[in-house]
């Protein structure tokens, strides 16, 4: 509830060469990405340690979403004045998230159609190629 106004509020007032939005956003997606692969790896420790990681980090990483994704919503009615020209670029917006979302959807079934996969245990795969035999 406090967050988002106030990360609003910092890029709506900020000053920087790059601009008011690009260093929010370069700066929260890198921290997204490593959040995101932080929560994944947690600790060899008991389950109390690992529920205590897998919550800061899910916070860190939705923190870093919104510090990423405010301004980059917020980048659109600054990039033109004309309503007809804003209109096109969120039609082009919308057409390349749904797409990203709709191939990572459908990136198992397509990867698992060429590669076979076999989990050995947590860390290890072996990796057979369908084509190969």
């Amino acid at each position: 509830m406090i967050l988002k106004p106030s990360i609003a509020y910092l890029s709506d007032n900020a000053t920087f060469k790059m601009g008011r939005r690009k260093p929010f956003m370069l700066l929260g997606c890198v921290f997204y990405a490593c959040f995101l692969v932080a929560i994944f790896l947690p600790p060899k420790s008991t389950s109390y340690i690992n529920s205590i990681w897998f919550g800061v980090f899910y916070v860190l990483f939705f923190i870093s979403d919104t510090v990423c994704n405010v301004p980059y919503l917020a980048l659109g009615p600054e990039l033109s004045k004309n309503t007809k020209e804003r209109e096109k670029l969120y039609i082009f917006f919308y057409i390349f998230q749904y797409s990203g979302v709709l191939f990572a959807a459908a990136a198992p079934i397509l990867i698992n159609r060429v590669i076979n996969v076999r989990i050995i245990c947590n860390y290890y795969f072996i990796v057979k190629f369908k084509f190969i035999n």
